[in-house]
């Protein structure tokens, strides 16, 4: 099988931004399928005089979701990101289309989300119960396309699914993401992309924005 092409939006000495498309997934699968981790790290293999380039996963996209992914290239700068992400350091800003309109044209969701990990899904309620764990999120409408409504969303949490599922259990499922009650058209993926991501550098110490825009090229 012939690996996808992966855009590299931003590299550094330390780390790598690349536009993950949907339908593949971010870490090394067992039985060999192609992953952003194994496709990055044969670039890197090629693109470097060591013979075994460090790879780090820093975070991780749904097979289903497209953009914004950071990996590290060295274990220092491995170390700092995931602390930033612990540390609520980094913003993420996504892309979202729905069916329906929300009840407002902006807003905050805050729910109670536990993973069931046998259906490999998640189940949202209004207050805690029994494994749950508070989940927040931010929207506003951007415009109308079509029969559909383009949202921009900042979870402040990130949790497993955390989009999907709060944007369904508003009467909102992402386009295309059956798993959650939305109408199927996109293929091989679903209407939710990374847009932005917002994170400290360990080597400037500064904020660094990277974007990735390409979500309305294959949406419509």
């Amino acid at each position: 099988m012939q690996e996808p092409k992966i855009h590299i939006l931003a590299e550094t000495t330390h780390w790598l931004a690349i536009s993950k498309p949907p339908g593949i997934v971010t870490e090394q699968h067992p039985r060999g399928k192609p992953s952003v981790e194994t496709i990055v790290l044969n670039y890197l293999k090629a693109n470097s005089r060591r013979e075994k380039p460090f790879l780090g996963v820093v975070h991780r996209l749904d097979k289903v979701t497209s953009g914004v992914l950071l990996m590290a290239k060295k274990k220092s700068a491995l170390k700092a990101l995931n602390g930033a992400f612990r540390d609520r350091l980094v913003t993420k800003v996504y892309q979202v289309l729905i069916t329906n309109m929300p009840p407002e044209e902006t807003g905050t969701l805050t729910h109670h989300l536990v993973k069931n990990q046998r259906k490999m899904c998640a189940f949202i309620h209004d207050t805690p119960t029994t494994g749950s764990t508070e989940v927040i999120l931010e929207y506003r409408v951007m415009r109308k396309e079509s029969d559909c409504w383009l949202l921009e969303v900042r979870p402040l949490t990130g949790k497993f699914h955390q989009i999907r599922a709060q944007l369904a259990h508003i009467g909102c499922p992402v386009f295309g993401d059956e798993k959650y009650g939305g109408r199927k058209r996109i293929e091989p993926g679903i209407a939710l992309h990374a847009f932005s991501l917002t994170f400290p550098d360990p080597t400037i110490e500064k904020q660094v924005t990277i974007h990735d825009d390409t979500a309305i090229d294959f949406w419509f």
